[in-house]
């Protein structure tokens, strides 16, 4: 029985190692990019509908539920909307309005005017009612009833123009964490609900920023030359992809393993691996 117990220790041992590498090279894998409807400023993944993505461009909002490879415009919303996750519903924002939408596309339900021009809006986590937002002067704002009312936020030490920014609850008993990108001005943090900000080393230039819920160590960065990673929370960065003209990046919320990234030529580039590799070959 020795020898019989010792050959199925080794047969079982080279099948869970084969088994690993397997799904090492199924992790590492990047889908193949896909055309979008129109070049994107905004990528934002569904967090309830696996699959559904939805993208802002200057014809309106569009949304697809096969992870992109198709589109269909969400009727009568604005141009060049800004997008926000709350419970089972879109808020999509623009210059003059606000209206929230069904995640599957439904038609706008209008609800209160913005007290400002937004430029950029997001949710620090979706099952909450708590938004936050970038006018075009790159003041912060906070609504915490869906977007019904507004105040300004101090945000001690953020400098202006910033442009995208992206908010993380990773557990109910911390502060939310905000990240936003001011272009030349780098990319800056808070760690107090947008209270004071301090500049994150490493990003001299920060066009765009995501992160996720579901890996609070992860942060994905766009500059003027491609994708910067940081899977500590920040503190480091490496480049993942030089390639100029990323328009907008995205992080799925509920599976830190989807990445996404828009370029100005209208491709979308997906990662499987929460960015770390990417397809840019259609």
């Amino acid at each position: 029985m020795g020898p019989l117990v010792e050959r199925n220790r080794a047969f079982v041992g080279g099948l869970a190692v084969a088994v690993a590498i397997l799904a090492a090279g199924c992790a590492a894998a990047a889908e193949p990019p896909v055309r979008l409807p129109r070049p994107a400023s905004q990528i934002a993944v569904a967090p309830d509908n696996p699959g559904t993505l939805w993208a802002a461009t200057a014809d309106g909002a569009f949304v697809s539920s096969d992870g992109g490879n198709r589109w269909r415009r969400v009727r009568a919303s604005p141009a060049d909307p800004r997008l926000a996750f709350l419970r089972k519903r879109m808020l999509v924002v623009d210059d003059r309005s606000a209206s929230v939408v069904q995640f599957g596309g439904s038609p706008p339900t209008p609800i209160h005017r913005p007290p400002a021009s937004f430029r950029a809006v997001t949710s620090s986590f979706y099952l909450s009612d708590r938004l936050y937002a970038l006018d075009q002067d790159g003041r912060l704002w906070l609504s915490v009833n869906a977007g019904a009312a507004w105040v300004r936020v101090r945000a001690a030490g953020l400098p202006p123009g910033g442009t995208v920014l992206a908010a993380r609850r990773g557990k109910t008993s911390l502060p939310d964490t905000l990240f936003v990108a001011t272009g030349p001005a780098g990319l800056w943090v808070s760690r107090d609900f947008g209270g004071s900000f301090r500049r994150v080393p490493g990003i001299a230039d920060a066009t765009g920023v995501a992160t996720t819920t579901h890996d609070a160590t992860r942060v994905l960065v766009s500059t003027p030359q491609g994708l910067e990673l940081s899977t500590d929370d920040g503190r480091s960065f490496r480049r993942v992809l030089a390639a100029p003209g990323i328009t907008a990046i995205a992080l799925d919320t509920r599976n830190w393993r989807n990445a996404f990234a828009a370029t100005a030529d209208g491709l979308l580039l997906r990662s499987d691996d929460g960015g770390a590799t990417w397809d840019t070959h259609p």
